[in-house]
């Protein structure tokens, strides 16, 4: 049985995650991801990259996380009720 998640009060306005349980591995892994994406923000701004040199460090990190997310959602669309 997959644990779920109740999405957070007040989280409807442009959320796509709003309304939906989440299971709690892949809402930790979206945290983390989250977290990740902000701190190479502010550190392709503090350093001055060029356009094509932040898009390949942002795909390093999607990346990274490819397999975690994928096997999270397999999980959670196999023990759905649609």
């Amino acid at each position: 049985m997959v644990e779920k998640h109740e999405p957070a009060a007040g989280t409807s306005g442009g959320d796509p995650f709003a309304g939906i349980d989440i299971p709690l591995p892949l809402l930790a892994s979206l945290r983390r991801h989250r977290e990740h994406l902000a701190g190479l923000v502010v550190n392709l701004r503090s350093v001055g990259l060029d356009q094509a040199r932040i898009e390949a460090s942002v795909s390093v990190i999607v990346e990274s996380y490819k397999v975690e997310l994928l096997g999270a959602i397999k999980s959670m669309m196999a023990t759905s009720d649609v």
